[in-house]
């Protein structure tokens, strides 16, 4: 028999939330079962959901052309937290406060690789 993971040992796998897991689980991304009242992910299909989960790196589209690219810019929030050795929520503050220059299309925050480079260069010493 394969092996069985509830949801929250499924948001630590993917360093997720347990609300994500539920989401995914709910509109149909990752298959699940209920057994006893608790919720159970088959560990090949969670892999399976790991290779194939959405990520707006791969997917924000603006007129025919990918938004961000993962080599030369421009970045998202993310890619730009991984750059720094940041949490994601620090850039998504330096955002606020004006620090980091963004530009925005739709819901989707776009940091140039030069932004990066000047707020790295006045910030992070």
């Amino acid at each position: 028999m394969s092996e069985i993971i509830t949801i929250p040992e499924a948001a630590r796998m993917t360093n997720v939330t347990r609300q994500a897991i539920y989401l995914a689980v709910k509109i149909g991304r990752l298959k699940a079962y209920k057994s006893k009242n608790m919720w159970q992910i088959n560990i090949k299909d969670m892999q399976e959901y790991n290779t194939n989960k959405y990520s707006r790196m791969h997917h924000t589209i603006l007129e025919g052309k990918k938004l961000y690219n993962e080599t030369k810019g421009p970045y998202t929030v993310e890619k730009v937290a991984n750059m720094l050795c940041v949490d994601r929520q620090k850039i998504y503050y330096e955002i606020r406060c004006g620090r980091l220059k963004v530009h925005k299309y739709g819901s989707a925050f776009v940091i140039y690789e030069s932004e990066v480079k000047k707020y790295a260069d006045k910030y992070m010493k």
